[in-house]
C-alpha cells in the first residue's frame, strides 16, 4: 500500500485522540486529551503529520517535537488505525525524510516501553540504538536514538 505523510489539520485532532484510544494502541501510548492535542497543535515546536493512504483516507498520525538545543526531534508518536496496521515501517521512513528535509534535524529519539516487543523489534530494524532505560509509573521504558 502506498502513503504519504501531510502536515496534519486542527480539525483532525479528535480522530487522532481516537485512534490512540483504540485497544491495540492504547497500551503502549500515553492517553491525551482533545484539550492537550490542542495545546500540543499550537505550539511552535510540535508538528502533527497525517499518514494518508493514496485514496486520501486517514490512516494514522505521528507527533514531533523539535528540540531546537539539540538539533534533535523526539519521535513522540506513531499511532495506526486498527485497519491499517502494516504500514509503519514505510511511515516511519517516511516521517524521517520529512525531518531531515523539513525540519533539518540530525538526531531523532523516541521512547518504547519494555513490553512493546514488537515496537522495539521494528525501531532496531529501522536502525535505532538504545541509549537507556528508565521506570515510568511501574513500567520500564527504554530510550532509542538515530542519526539522520
Amino acid at each position: 500500500m502506498s502513503i504519504r505523510l501531510r502536515k496534519s489539520c486542527r480539525d483532525e485532532l479528535p480522530l487522532f485522540r481516537d485512534i490512540a484510544a483504540q485497544p491495540h494502541a492504547r497500551r503502549f501510548v500515553l492517553q491525551v486529551s482533545l484539550e492537550g492535542h490542542q495545546k500540543n497543535f499550537d505550539r511552535d515546536d510540535f508538528t502533527y503529520l497525517t499518514i494518508e493512504t493514496e485514496s486520501g483516507e486517514t490512516a494514522g498520525y505521528f507527533m514531533l517535537v523539535y528540540e531546537q538545543e539539540n538539533d534533535a526531534v523526539e519521535f513522540g508518536r506513531i499511532c495506526l488505525d486498527r485497519d491499517h496496521r502494516g504500514i509503519g515501517q514505510q511511515a516511519i521512513a517516511l516521517m524521517e525524510e520529512y525531518c531531515r528535509a523539513e525540519i533539518g534535524c540530525k538526531f531523532i529519539w523516541l521512547d518504547v516501553f519494555e513490553d512493546n516487543p514488537r515496537g522495539i523489534h521494528i525501531y532496531e530494524k529501522l536502525g535505532y540504538r538504545f541509549l537507556r532505560q528508565e521506570e515510568f509509573e511501574g513500567r520500564q521504558l527504554f530510550f532509542y536514538g538515530k542519526p539522520l
